[in-house]
């Protein structure tokens, strides 16, 4: 696995977000989807950060790597209440859940959505969804 599973599903993730008209219609053309919190700190809501991912070593010797991914998509808003970052959730869970995503040079077997928590974020009026995915990776054949 050259770039290892995890990293080139993150980047197919973003590939397939920043391209979805859906997406696009709620966080900007192009979407407002970050790796990081821009480095001035100030970043324009709503906006999707991907986020934290774990990977667990799922190879078998007949069939080569595999991996079994997890990987939480962090949305944003300064709306009030909760309809803007339920609206963007349920637009990136549509966007990626059983998705065909293309990776540089492994496959992607399965990619399905998980759990999605709607959160208050501290005092500020920040609304905020964690978008849990698994996935199934493994090299190409």
């Amino acid at each position: 696995m050259a770039n290892g599973g995890d990293l080139e599903l993150q980047a197919a993730i973003n590939a397939r977000l920043a391209a979805d008209p859906n997406v696009q219609a709620l966080l900007g053309t192009p979407p407002r989807i970050y790796q990081d919190v821009p480095a001035n700190g100030v970043p324009v809501f709503p906006y999707a950060l991907l986020g934290e991912s774990s990977e667990i070593d799922n190879s078998a010797p007949q069939c080569g790597l595999a991996s079994d991914i997890s990987t939480d998509i962090h949305v944003w808003s300064r709306q009030p209440g909760f309809e803007e970052v339920k609206r963007i959730a349920w637009a990136i869970r549509v966007s990626l859940h059983n998705a065909d995503l293309a990776l540089a040079t492994q496959r992607c077997v399965l990619i399905e959505h998980s759990v999605t928590r709607h959160l208050r974020d501290g005092e500020i009026p920040v609304k905020h969804a964690i978008l849990t995915f698994h996935a199934n990776v493994e090299e190409s054949a």
